[in-house]
């Protein structure tokens, strides 16, 4: 809309994740109390990347929640490769930085054709990971996926190798 595109640009590379976009004051002020702010990303593979975008968030005055993903966009079938390279920095800086609220995103783009059950296996994988499990060793998560969604881990995370190509 018109208003919109009238805004001033914060980030010169246009880029949400800009790392030399300066938030103004005014901007900051104008933010409601009430307002949370969300960090959502998907697609960083560094620890220190995440850690610096929760400060600047702290920044503003407001304890972000962090909104990072199970990816199910792009492919037929849940990306557990993009799921492990993202997700395992993401909630390591959330843990370090004290971050209290972190949520899972699963998203139906480019026509909405994944298999959504088959993000199971990626669920599991970030709860395991939330709540501070070792998930180097998925011996204990293979055996908890199998309990609760009466399916083999392994079987699902290699269908999801052979979408993707990682397998």
């Amino acid at each position: 809309n018109a208003a919109r595109r009238n805004l001033p640009t914060l980030a010169k590379t246009g880029s949400y994740y800009d790392r030399e976009a300066k938030i103004p004051a005014d901007v900051i002020k104008a933010i409601p109390a009430e307002v949370q702010l969300v960090y959502w990303d998907y697609y960083h593979e560094e620890q220190a990347f995440y850690r610096e975008h929760i400060e600047r968030h702290r920044a503003m005055g407001k304890e972000p929640v962090m909104a990072s993903g199970v990816w199910t966009w792009g492919l037929p079938w849940h990306d557990m490769d993009h799921t492990r390279r993202t997700a395992t920095p993401c909630v390591a800086a959330c843990r370090e930085r004290k971050v209290t609220e972190l949520l899972f995103t699963m998203w139906g783009d480019d026509g909405a054709y994944c298999e959504f059950d088959s993000a199971m296996t990626g669920l599991a994988y970030v709860a395991d990971l939330a709540y501070g499990c070792d998930t180097a060793d998925d011996k204990n998560l293979a055996r908890r996926f199998a309990a609760v969604c009466g399916a083999d881990y392994h079987t699902i995370v290699d269908a999801a190798g052979l979408m993707s190509g990682s397998a």
